[in-house]
């Protein structure tokens, strides 16, 4: 992506609308708009979406990284909305289609499973997924009560 497109600069909230519309026909363009600005508030990540769906057209019906975390944040609320031609977010390792997905860098998004990836817990010494980090944000935690 060297430079925006015009017509990303002009209206990125617009363009958005349009090319979603292209895919759903079931969403009035009104509540796509409403989406827009509701999950995507600053200016400078609606170009990003916008630029990002200019670029390529087939985020919407495949749903596949990589991408602004924005595109995925957006998959999820318009599948929220019902739209029935619009792919949910896949992780960028399994591939498999989610409801909810977690950003990562480098435009890559994806599912705990695949996200979470285990390490030696300070507290218990066994190796698990450990949700938290201790103090020092070197050593995983597990959560004292076990459950996960």
């Amino acid at each position: 992506m060297t430079g925006l497109a015009e017509e990303v600069l002009a209206d990125p909230v617009r363009l958005v609308v349009r090319l979603v519309g292209n895919v759903e026909k079931h969403l009035p363009a009104e509540h796509v708009r409403d989406i827009v600005l509701t999950v995507v508030r600053a200016r400078a990540r609606r170009r990003s979406l916008a630029q990002a769906q200019h670029d390529d057209p087939s985020l919407l019906r495949t749903g596949r990284p990589p991408a602004p975390y924005c595109v995925a944040k957006l998959l999820m609320a318009l599948n929220d909305a019902g739209a029935q031609n619009i792919a949910l977010p896949s992780c960028g390792e399994c591939g498999r289609a989610y409801r909810y997905v977690g950003s990562s860098t480098g435009g890559r998004w994806g599912c705990s499973p695949c996200f979470d990836k285990s390490a030696v817990c300070a507290g218990c010494h066994e190796e698990r997924r450990a949700p938290t980090l201790d103090q020092r944000k070197d050593r995983s935690q597990a959560r004292k009560d076990n459950n996960f």
